[in-house]
């Protein structure tokens, strides 16, 4: 069952993410899954200091939904905090 969330990223963020999805021809979806779920957890600052001004239209796997909210609640973090922490790497 797919989780739906709706965020907000940077720019390059969404860029990266972007990038992904053409390197590994999954859909957007797919891929922040993919992320959350088979890649450590980065640095999650307190604040986010990119501006986030994209928006991502997401429908997450019960897994990656699941780190996710770990993650979150562990980090007291919003979910678009953490997403943008994971796109801050390059895939």
């Amino acid at each position: 069952m797919a989780n739906r969330l709706t965020v907000q990223v940077s720019e390059e963020a969404a860029k990266t993410l972007a990038s992904l999805q053409r390197s590994s021809g999954l859909n957007r979806s797919e891929a922040m899954s993919w992320i959350l779920v088979e890649t450590a957890a980065p640095y999650i600052p307190k604040r986010g200091k990119a501006a986030r001004d994209e928006t991502l239209n997401l429908s997450l796997s019960d897994s990656a939904s699941e780190v996710l909210r770990g993650i979150c609640l562990a980090r007291d973090a919003t979910e678009g905090i953490v997403i943008e922490a994971y796109l801050g790497r390059e895939y």
